[in-house]
């Protein structure tokens, strides 16, 4: 049991008014660039056939508090496997159990088309003691790093460097 509040409603994105909410919402929870007119045509094409034929493989969600879209979350069948992704509340809403409401739909959703696991990547900090709570096991860490291009080329580099040249072997065994 999640304990899930009930004043927290899950809305499905079924529509485009939904879907621009879940994006503005990932857009700042994630500091993504906002969802182009291409990007909302793909996800409003893939909503429109699951309306049309039943089948979903993707579920994206809106967590409501007082009216409000505080949340989004996703999830996508792979054969028996639930994959759980992009959930995210905004700051000012955290501790009041959207979170929580997001995992519980997804993974209902989930056993309710045949999911036998779910796999969840989830932040330490943030994610984590939910999941935890919820049953999630931890099988590892991952880590993730960021580089920044450089405006200009360190001083020890030359301003544009050569490709390297590549091997005439495929096998690399050169290297």
């Amino acid at each position: 049991d999640l304990a899930v509040p009930p004043d927290v409603a899950i809305v499905p994105v079924f529509d485009e008014p939904t879907l621009r909410l879940a994006a503005e919402i990932d857009s700042t929870i994630f500091d993504w660039p906002a969802m182009t007119e291409a990007q909302a045509a793909s996800e409003l094409e893939e909503i429109q056939r699951g309306l049309a034929t039943g089948q979903w493989r993707v579920l994206r969600m809106v967590a409501m508090l007082d009216d409000e879209a505080v949340g989004t979350a996703g999830a996508t069948l792979a054969g028996p496997a639930l994959r759980l992704w992009g959930a995210g509340v905004l700051p000012g809403a955290r501790g009041r159990g959207a979170y929580r409401a997001m995992l519980d739909a997804r993974l209902r959703w989930g056993l309710s088309e045949g999911a036998t696991m779910a796999l969840v990547k989830g932040r330490v900090v943030t994610s984590a003691p939910v999941l935890r709570r919820a049953g999630f096991v931890s099988y590892g860490q991952e880590r993730c790093w960021q580089w920044t291009a450089l405006a200009a080329a360190p001083p020890h580099l030359p301003p544009r460097s050569p490709p390297l040249p590549l091997p005439k072997d495929p096998t690399l065994g050169g290297l």
